[in-house]
């Protein structure tokens, strides 16, 4: 897979810088159009005898294939494309993620992560795991001019290591969050820190239990819902 560091052409549209091209000239073209491709289609003969199955009440031999469409999973626009790709273009290297920005970053009384994104969350589990004391606002909020959406961490100076800018700052280039530092708990709009719509948020203990008859290999166990160069913008 290439991840496209200019815009290019291919085909009848353009794509931005970032965009993904997974090429089907290689040994995975198969798996490729499992994962990628919106739709699998069944021929008539197969969806004849598996009609005579449901009427004699026999097995299905349909496997859930229409549930493993990755970018209709996640809400991505996965184009199929018969013509040569041609541009600037990197080698895709798994778990790559764009640094995030941390402002202002002497924050003398807290620090703020905006709620929305996936990056935000990969910031939220690892400061968990940290062991850092994180609040998050369940109403939305104005500072300094910024928005916050409902759902934004707050990490207190008070309770938190006398390092936490650091830790934070290490974290927003690991993750891809923004970090906002902010002096003041006094707001321009909505909720203030102190409000009863900030609580706490709790490190997660999670267990799994299960009992006959389910077998300990299935526990747990979830299906994922999850010819050219397949390009993903």
């Amino acid at each position: 897979m290439k991840r496209a560091t200019a815009p290019f052409h291919a085909g009848d549209r353009d794509y931005p810088a970032g965009t993904y091209v997974v090429p089907m000239a290689q040994p995975s073209k198969r798996l490729i159009r499992t994962l990628l491709d919106p739709q699998t289609s069944m021929d008539d003969k197969f969806i004849a005898a598996e009609e005579a199955r449901r009427k004699l009440k026999e097995r299905t031999e349909i496997y859930d294939v229409t549930a493993w469409s990755l970018p209709l999973l996640f809400n991505v626009e996965a184009v199929a494309n018969n013509a040569v790709t041609q541009g600037n273009f990197e080698m895709a290297k798994p778990g790559r993620v764009l640094p995030g920005e941390t402002h202002e970053a002497k924050g003398m009384l807290a620090y703020l992560v905006p709620w929305g994104s996936e990056a935000a969350g990969r910031l939220l589990a690892a400061a968990l795991r940290q062991d850092l004391k994180v609040f998050s606002s369940d109403k939305p909020f104005t500072q300094n001019g910024t928005k916050f959406p409902a759902g934004t961490l707050i990490f207190k100076a008070a309770g938190n290591p006398a390092d936490l800018a650091e830790h934070l700052a290490r974290l927003a280039r690991e993750t891809g969050a923004d970090v906002y530092g902010v002096n003041s708990g006094w707001v321009d709009e909505g909720v203030n820190f102190g409000s009863r719509y900030v609580l706490p948020v709790r490190k997660p203990a999670i267990a799994l239990a299960w009992d006959t008859p389910t077998a300990a290999s299935s526990a747990g166990a979830a299906a994922s819902c999850s010819s050219g160069s397949t390009v993903t913008p």
